[in-house]
């Protein structure tokens, strides 16, 4: 397992606390992360900073000094502030904070610290031989699935996310959800917590293990709104945490959200997504 250690700057007590339960209760997997002060750290691969706070700029400039190659994650109120690529909102810190970080120490390790990937030349165009007249391509669709024990609840997701131009499957439990993902390659997921067998969090830490799953945007929809149950959701890998109940702008800013993700507005179109809302 590979370690990084991480600065925080200037973060409010309780911002700090919920950044250690993330890191600290996160499962087993590739990176390991350490928290430390900013006034206390010597060296650090990447440093959190609170943009809403002003006291954090000397030691922030002494740690870009001593770690030329550190990578900056500003948090803010309004999730736009910051000098870097990675900004995120205060309500989002648990869901994203994770992901972010392990984005970051994958990149590092690949030397690909700026998210670009070296590409190498294209190979030179050669003739193609006349072929027959081909079929045409099958149209691009985006593919969802609901898991939720409630049949009212899945026919009332399947139809509000058809009218956003989504095929949607259904799934009853963990079980047949986790055969669908090994089966089929999913845009979006909507997950239900509390579910007979396998709940929500196992389920969505099994799908993240399914290669067809890594990608996949998962959204966790439930009645369950403590602090400690949306930390559970960030750490089994979950891109979106709503409560029951929600509103139908909430909904469909949570599918643009996640959608816009891995696709372009135009590229959206071409699968035939609607935006609503």
């Amino acid at each position: 397992m590979s370690g990084f250690i991480v600065a925080i700057c200037s973060l409010q007590p309780k911002d700090a606390r919920l950044l250690d339960i993330v890191l600290s209760r996160a499962p087993n997997r590739r990176f390991e992360f350490k928290l430390v002060d900013s006034a206390a750290a010597g060296f650090a691969d990447i440093a959190i900073i609170d943009a809403d706070q002003r006291d954090s700029r000397v030691d922030l400039q002494r740690l870009r000094s001593e770690s030329p190659d550190m990578i900056e994650v500003y948090i803010s109120e309004s999730g736009s502030l910051g000098e870097s690529n990675y900004k995120i909102p205060k309500k989002s810190l648990v869901l994203q904070c994770f992901r972010v970080l392990e984005n970051i120490a994958d990149m590092k390790l690949k030397g690909n610290v700026a998210g670009h990937m070296e590409r190498a030349p294209p190979p030179p165009v050669a003739s193609a031989p006349a072929q027959e007249p081909s079929q045409p391509a099958a149209p691009l669709i985006l593919n969802g699935l609901v898991v939720d024990d409630s049949n009212t609840v899945r026919t009332q997701l399947e139809v509000t996310l058809g009218r956003c131009g989504l095929k949607v499957d259904l799934a009853a439990n963990g079980e047949e959800a986790r055969a669908l993902v090994q089966a089929r390659v999913y845009d979006l997921i909507f997950l239900d917590v509390v579910m007979p067998g396998i709940n929500g969090y196992e389920l969505c830490r099994e799908i993240r293990q399914i290669p067809t799953g890594r990608h996949v945007s998962v959204v966790m929809l439930t009645s369950r709104s403590s602090p400690f149950d949306r930390a559970r959701g960030a750490l089994a890998g979950c891109d979106t945490y709503l409560t029951k109940p929600v509103t139908v702008k909430d909904f469909y800013a949570a599918v643009h959200k996640n959608l816009t993700k891995r696709y372009t507005i135009d590229e959206l179109a071409a699968r035939g997504y609607k935006r609503l809302g």
